[in-house]
C-alpha cells in the first residue's frame, strides 16, 4: 500500500514547505457506499490547487496582474482507503516539476487523525494567456522564479516510495 510510512510520512509533509488544506468531510461529500466520493475529492482539489497556486505566486492575481490563466490538461488520480463522514481530510501540495509553460503538481489526501493516506490526485497546468484569443504561453519570469523556489524547497521532501507518476512530465534541465 502506498500508505506504509503512515503516521511518520504525514509528520515529514506537515513540516516541510508543501501547501496544506485541512477540513472535516462534509455530509454533501459522501457517496451512497459511505465514503467520500470521487466528485468530493475533484472539487475539494480545486479548492486546494487555487490555494496553493495563489500561495506560490501562481494564482488569482497573476491571472490578474499578467492576463494569463492556469488550464489543468491532464490528471491521474489514485485511491487507497476511505474517507469518511466527520473525518479530518488533510491535503498536502507540492510542485513536482516545471518548465517554461507547464507546471506538475501532486496533492496527498491524508486521514489528519490516523495519519494514512487515502488518495493522490496529480496533475499538470498548462500556462495560458487569455488574449487575443487563449494559447499557450510562457510563464511569467517573477513567477517562474517564485514556482521554481517553491519546487526546489519541496524537493527535499521524498515522494511515497512506491508512487508512479501518472502523468509523463520531464521538466527542462535548466529550471529543476
Amino acid at each position: 500500500m502506498l500508505d506504509h510510512l503512515g503516521q511518520e510520512d504525514l509528520r515529514l509533509r506537515l513540516a516541510s514547505s508543501l501547501a496544506r488544506y485541512a477540513a472535516p468531510v462534509d455530509p454533501a461529500w459522501i457517496d451512497d457506499n459511505g465514503h467520500m466520493s470521487v466528485e468530493a475529492y475533484s472539487v475539494l482539489l480545486r479548492q486546494v490547487l487555487g490555494s496553493a497556486l495563489e500561495e506560490w505566486g501562481y494564482g488569482a492575481s497573476y491571472r490578474k496582474a499578467t492576463g494569463h490563466g492556469t488550464f489543468v490538461v491532464q490528471t491521474h488520480s489514485t485511491y487507497h482507503r476511505e474517507l469518511k463522514l466527520g473525518q479530518v481530510v488533510l491535503v498536502t501540495t507540492r510542485i513536482l516539476g516545471l518548465d517554461d509553460k507547464r507546471v506538475h503538481v501532486m496533492s496527498e489526501f491524508w486521514n489528519g487523525e490516523e495519519g494514512y493516506r487515502a488518495a493522490i490526485m496529480e496533475y499538470l497546468t498548462l500556462n495560458v494567456s487569455r488574449s487575443p484569443a487563449p494559447r499557450a504561453s510562457p510563464i511569467e519570469a517573477d513567477a517562474r522564479r517564485k514556482l521554481h523556489r517553491f519546487a526546489l524547497e519541496q524537493a527535499g521532501v521524498p515522494v511515497p516510495a512506491d508512487w508512479r507518476s501518472g502523468i509523463r512530465f520531464k521538466p527542462s534541465a535548466d529550471v529543476i
